[in-house]
């Protein structure tokens, strides 16, 4: 299973996303296309991931932290095997709401078979 980690910050209220494709790709891992397709969908749905944070930011003015989010890309494109793999935010409907919307994403489908992808979002309340 070839393997990717791509991050993006996300900030409350004026968020601009970042989100650099990983380093130390190797033959085996990830092309340039499936980092760059699943740069692509996250940002494409950016609205949405801010949707989960300001909800719950609305309970907790304070929220921030990181959560990652670990999926597998099928060969047919479509986002499996979501589970949370860390979350320091503290708030467990934060990470829930993340992890139900990246399993209804596809993905164009990877050249070379599945794709394994660990995806850090981070959290910063705007002061």
């Amino acid at each position: 299973m070839r393997q990717l980690a791509v991050p993006i910050v996300l900030l409350a209220a004026c968020a601009t996303p970042s989100a650099p494709p990983p380093k130390g790709l190797t033959n085996s891992g990830p092309t340039e296309q499936d980092v760059s397709a699943v740069q692509k969908q996250v940002r494409l749905r950016l609205t949405e991931i801010k949707g989960c944070f300001e909800t719950q930011r609305r309970r907790d003015p304070l929220l921030s932290g990181k959560v990652i989010i670990h999926w597998i890309i099928d060969r047919a494109g479509r986002a499996t095997n979501v589970d949370i793999e860390q979350n320091t935010t503290g708030n467990a409907t934060l990470a829930e709401c993340i992890g139900g919307l990246v399993a209804r994403w596809s993905f164009p489908p990877p050249q070379g078979g599945p794709v394994e992808v660990s995806f850090p979002f981070v959290f910063q309340a705007s002061r």
